[in-house]
């Protein structure tokens, strides 16, 4: 839960869509920081340990746990989450890392690599309240196309706890421009 200012009035949120509004100035409380070890990917294709902390809808990453600089800071504004496949790394940490894909616009991003799969589910459910992101594909079951258009396909779908059947259109957002992804 977040603790906001909107006015002089202090409100609970609970990542409810509704916290989209533009005039909300978000107050991350220290309960709402998740703070971990991650792996980033070098030049040289050598996997180097950092520590991340999500405060609110910002990401800092330090060289490590004890660093109180930060080497970077991204504002999650604006953003899209991606869970990719898992990759072994060949070095002398464990087998198997985890990767989550941050995804900037435009054509930027940043690949955070776990040491387990449930720190990463863990960290791409938060990411994605924190964003804001919803998939279609846990609301609704995509059947066939019904339709294509200059800007994209449109498929049918049925709400998985209704039954209601909807047209869904599906758009590539490596086509759009940046104002047009919000």
């Amino acid at each position: 839960m977040i603790t906001r200012k909107n006015n002089s009035n202090i409100v609970l949120d609970d990542f409810s869509p509704k916290r989209r509004q533009k005039d909300l100035t978000y107050i991350p409380t220290e309960s709402d920081n998740l703070e971990t070890e991650v792996f980033l990917l070098t030049k040289a294709d050598r996997y180097k340990k950092h520590w991340i902390s999500l405060m609110g809808n910002e990401l800092y990453c330090y060289k490590s746990k004890e660093d109180t600089q930060h080497l970077l800071m991204h504002s999650l504004t604006g953003t899209f989450i991606s869970e990719l496949p898992e990759s072994g790394n060949g070095s002398s940490h464990s087998s198997q890392l985890y990767p989550l894909k941050i995804i900037f616009m435009p054509q930027k991003s940043r690949t955070l690599f776990f040491k387990s799969q449930t720190e990463r589910a863990h960290w791409l459910q938060r990411l994605s309240e924190v964003t804001g992101q919803t998939n279609v594909f846990q609301y609704y079951s995509v059947e066939h196309s019904i339709g294509k258009g200059q800007f994209g396909q449109v498929k049918l779908a049925t709400h998985k706890s209704t039954g209601q059947k909807v047209a869904v259109k599906m758009m590539a957002k490596a086509n759009m421009k940046i104002v047009e992804a919000h």
